[in-house]
């Protein structure tokens, strides 16, 4: 049997195609960096400073390594800026929490690992395996030969507004460099927190999460076909794993002489609506809205794993080597750099 997108996927594919067109699209390459000038040459362009003015000793990325960009190196970030972002992605890094292991992001063969901020449980993926580490009593309850056992997971602090910034980060550096002077306000309020806090309204996120998993990550940059000011000029997508992070360009100057501050946020598709295949489509969408600049201590989770009860009657207990989690770990490792 063949399926079809949904209905309600299809119409968001119209409309949002009606408005948009692609602009630019990055496919993130895990097989080689880029060619670059001498650094002498670089120039940031989130500060517009120099070789002569500031220091260019790291290896920045266009997109976030954090999102499965091992390579993607370029010459347009500085080391203040490249540190003042890492502070952002270690938000984003929170935010997403267990998703990174689930869903396996990860800068290429370099494997995260989940830690929970109590330290009573450690989590990572080996291959197809997902391993949950108890590091500290009371990370979990229950036992396999129940059939029940849950882990608590106490997830790690972060700020909203910096998760929306690591966003806003990636999509400024995907922009032309003849469209970033039109983005003037944007780039300020990313360089100075005092004005990004003036700047309330716009820090939103859609979300769409599928069962389908994108192989190499991808960047699009969309744009509006259409004059009508009431659409962001830019729309930014982010496809990595089976997460696609939508967010409109804010503070576009033409936006703000029209005084259009307030737009209409279309969602974008995650599928062609040509798409068919012979499993039904699962697609979730929300959206996030990351204004607050307060920390925010999320509460502790609990995960809980059912086994099928045939299955507990055929448990058999055995007594593992003492190394046997090093082996694996090792094991993974190696077949992670295949």
């Amino acid at each position: 049997m063949t399926y079809h997108l949904p209905a309600r996927e299809i119409e968001i594919y119209d409309r949002f195609t009606e408005v948009y067109e692609p602009y630019l699209q990055h496919v993130m390459d895990w097989t080689k960096s880029p060619e670059l000038p001498p650094r002498r040459f670089w120039k940031c362009r989130f500060c517009g400073r120099g070789y002569n003015s500031t220091t260019f000793e790291s290896d920045p990325h266009r997109f976030s390594k954090l999102l499965c960009n091992p390579f993607g190196i370029w010459d347009e970030e500085c080391d203040a800026c490249n540190s003042r972002f890492s502070e952002y992605e270690r938000n984003l890094s929170a935010w997403l929490g267990l998703h990174r292991v689930f869903s396996d992001i990860r800068p290429g063969n370099k494997r995260f690992i989940f830690s929970a901020s109590d330290g009573s449980v450690q989590t990572r993926r080996l291959g197809q395996i997902i391993l949950f580490e108890q590091t500290k009593d009371g990370g979990f309850e229950g036992s396999l030969r129940d059939g029940e056992i849950s882990f608590n997971i106490t997830p790690l602090p972060y700020t909203p507004a910096h998760v929306y910034q690591a966003f806003l980060k990636n999509a400024l550096s995907a922009l032309a460099l003849s469209d970033i002077p039109g983005y003037r306000r944007a780039f300020i309020s990313l360089q100075i927190e005092d004005a990004a806090r003036k700047c309330a309204g716009f820090r939103t996120v859609d979300i769409v999460e599928s069962d389908r998993s994108i192989f190499h990550p991808t960047v699009v940059l969309y744009r509006r076909k259409q004059t009508n000011p009431e659409y962001p000029l830019h729309m930014f997508c982010l496809y990595v794993r089976n997460f696609m992070f939508q967010m409109a360009l804010p503070l576009e100057e033409g936006g703000i002489l029209s005084r259009r501050e307030n737009f209409s946020f279309l969602a974008a598709h995650y599928f062609a609506k040509q798409t068919v295949d012979d499993r039904p489509f699962l697609i979730d969408r929300s959206r996030q809205i990351l204004e607050s600049w307060e920390e925010v201590v999320p509460q502790k989770s609990t995960l809980m794993m059912r086994l099928d009860p045939e299955v507990t009657q055929k448990l058999v207990s055995v007594q593992m080597p003492p190394d046997f989690i090093e082996n694996l770990k090792k094991w993974a490792r190696g077949q992670s750099t295949r």
